[in-house]
């Protein structure tokens, strides 16, 4: 049950580990976030929906353990607009936003859609940025998109 929840936050360590750079460690760590709900889509669902189903001790730890994530985000984010590289009102508000879009990707991502995990990992590593208020730049998008494949038209 936690095992979803420890890699989650290894994965989001290396993410940020990859770079000093706030911005990119924020599009790290959200590619690495919607990679870890497109490959582990039902224990993501348990551990999101499932929680009030538990009996403690590991209702409260699972709660605990998704809080730390939470938070490990929120401060990320808040050290990004201490730097002035980003600009959002509320940095718990922008991590929240982050991880919901995981969550998202667990209940509709099928290998066999459209869009590969890489592709839609990509994308959505650029609407975190913008979630954030990171100047990523309209030259930036377009190179995103076109590394991505052609999976990823609109």
């Amino acid at each position: 049950m936690f095992e979803g929840m420890d890699a989650m936050q290894r994965e989001f360590a290396d993410a940020v580990a990859t770079s000093d750079d706030v911005g990119e460690q924020i599009r790290c760590a959200a590619e690495a976030h919607i990679r870890h709900h497109a490959r582990r889509a039902l224990a993501a669902y348990v551990n999101t929906y499932e929680i009030p189903s538990l009996e403690e001790p590991w209702r409260t730890e699972l709660i605990e353990r998704r809080r730390a994530y939470a938070r490990h985000w929120t401060e990320l984010i808040e050290r990004g607009v201490e730097l002035g590289v980003c600009r959002v009102r509320s940095p718990r508000l922008a991590a929240f936003a982050i991880i919901d879009m995981g969550i998202g990707v667990a209940r509709w991502y099928r290998v066999e859609g459209p869009l590969s995990e890489a592709t839609i990992a990509t994308l959505y590593g650029q609407m975190a940025l913008r979630i954030v208020g990171v100047d990523a730049g309209a030259d930036a998008h377009r190179d995103l998109v076109a590394q991505a494949g052609s999976d990823a038209a609109p």
